[in-house]
């Protein structure tokens, strides 16, 4: 979620006043923000080496520098606010720069670990601001980042009042799906194909609609069912019939899975040499195992026969209209066996939303400093 328009860079400072929350430390709110930074100082003492080197930056009065230091770690601090940094050395004897990651005077030092927290959604460059904090990282060293999450229950409950919505101060509001919002158009635009491949018409915003909408529901419901049938429900008010719905979905999780296990046999040579044997064995297992499982599935989605036979098994047990649904559904599957062209490119794509996905992991892992860590 992005703040448009926006305050220019110049005028941030005046919406930062000497009383905003964070730069208040008295009376119980006090006591409970001193509280939860020494727990937070614990954990970070158990995950760096004593005496590590620190930087925090939006360290606000120095409320989480104060107990770093007392646990052993050397401290410096970036903050916006010239009347919070200059308590922060007043009062805490802390080095604390004012000004903004990008301008502090940090030029040839390196760090154990820097610190952001809840900072990413105040500036205008959160990517730039994340890859100059990996830069200033030393080999191993942690990124240990934090930002309100805009899909969160409690965002949800409280909708315009939730706390997240501290604008203008808030630029930018994350949620998982931000960071893979490509792989989210990928996967409307695979399931678009198949729909139009069974003679259905959909828009492609539309297809990105309802993957967002049942996004949503996999937080307040996370399961897959629930998902899918909100899939289904939103395609039937386009006016898309249920059958071509349901087997397009079914081929779209065919295709998806087919994809998975070629990428994962591929992945299994590529490191093959570097598992142990039992290892290497246990990987081999699934992969045959799914692709059992693959072939079985695709045989009861195209298989005409034991569409009839299984038709025949329950055709007095079910009502008349959802027989009559399943009929079409098994029609709508096997008419797409007789468009290989259109599968082949469901495969593709499903190959490239499964790599989209590894290369999303891998560009916030250097972004994050994870290559260094490694």
């Amino acid at each position: 979620m992005y703040l448009n328009p926006r305050p220019t860079a110049d005028a941030l400072g005046a919406y930062y006043p000497e009383d905003y929350a964070p730069y208040v430390q008295r009376g119980l709110f006090g006591e409970l923000t001193r509280w939860l930074r020494q727990r937070e100082a614990r954990g970070l003492r158990r995950s760096l080496p004593a005496g590590a080197e620190l930087l925090e930056v939006g360290c606000a009065a120095g409320d989480l520098m104060v107990p770093l230091r007392e646990a052993g770690f050397r401290v410096t601090g970036v903050e916006l606010s010239e009347h919070a940094a200059t308590f922060a050395r007043t009062r805490h004897n802390l080095e604390v720069h004012t000004g903004t990651l990008a301008h502090a005077p940090l030029e040839g030092r390196t760090f154990d670990a820097v610190i952001m927290r809840n900072v990413i959604e105040h500036v205008p460059d959160p990517k730039g601001d994340i890859e100059l904090a990996a830069s200033l990282l030393r080999p191993g060293g942690l990124l240990s980042l934090r930002t309100d999450n805009v899909a969160s229950s409690d965002a949800r409950l409280f909708r315009a009042l939730w706390y997240g919505f501290d604008f203008p101060r808030h630029l930018t509001l994350f949620s998982p799906e931000t960071l893979t919002a490509a792989d989210r158009v990928l996967m409307a635009f695979k399931w678009r194909h198949l729909v139009r491949a069974g003679g259905g018409a959909m828009r492609l915003r539309d297809a990105v609609s309802i993957y967002y909408q049942t996004s949503f529901a996999d937080h307040v419901l996370p399961n897959l069912v629930t998902s899918e049938a909100l899939r289904v429900y939103l395609g039937r008010r386009l006016g898309i019939p249920a059958p071509l719905l349901l087997g397009s979905m079914a081929i779209e999780r065919m295709m998806g899975a087919l994809a998975a296990i070629v990428l994962a046999g591929i992945g299994l040579l590529v490191v093959a040499a570097q598992l142990e044997p039992q290892m290497r064995g246990a990987f081999t297992e699934i992969i045959v195992v799914a692709t059992i499982l693959g072939a079985l599935a695709m045989l009861a989605a195209w298989l005409t026969p034991l569409h009839r036979l299984a038709g025949r098994a329950i055709r007095k047990w079910v009502p008349p209209k959802l027989f009559s649904l399943l009929g079409k559904l098994s029609n709508t599957l096997v008419a797409y066996r007789a468009q290989p062209a259109a599968l082949v490119l469901n495969l593709l794509m499903a190959v490239g939303e499964n790599l989209l996905v590894m290369l999303n992991f891998y560009v916030i892992g250097r972004a994050l400093g994870a290559d260094e860590a490694a």
